[in-house]
């Protein structure tokens, strides 16, 4: 439960932040996470959903063109393509962030209780 609420809040949070937010949500994640697995796979759901949905929300609302351009400049035939990549560059940050987090609760364990 605490997962989805932290994505819903990345949704209204993320797309007025840096690129570089997306891992302090997934730290956020990471840090009430009970294991390095759930750490990364939480992680990695905050980071790459709401970069997907901000992804898809812009190119419906008049950067079609933008992300049409960019996929071709990589090497793309789709901007589908861009957004894939897009999603798991979003899904690696946060799921960095998610394990980082949950690493700074193990390691501090003994001061925080």
């Amino acid at each position: 439960m605490n997962i989805i609420f932290i994505c819903i809040i990345s949704l209204f949070i993320l797309p007025q932040l840096p690129w570089w937010a997306v891992l302090i949500m997934g730290s956020a994640v990471g840090f009430i996470s009970t294991g390095y697995i759930k750490s990364f796979a939480n992680g990695f759901l905050c980071g790459s959903i709401p970069w997907t949905v901000a992804a898809l929300y812009g190119y419906f609302n008049g950067a079609e063109l933008l992300m049409t351009r960019v996929s071709g400049m990589l090497g793309f035939d789709s901007w589908i393509y861009a957004l894939l990549v897009s999603f798991v560059i979003g899904g690696i940050v946060g799921s960095l962030g998610g394990v980082t987090g949950y690493s700074f609760r193990n390691a501090f364990k003994d001061q925080l209780s």
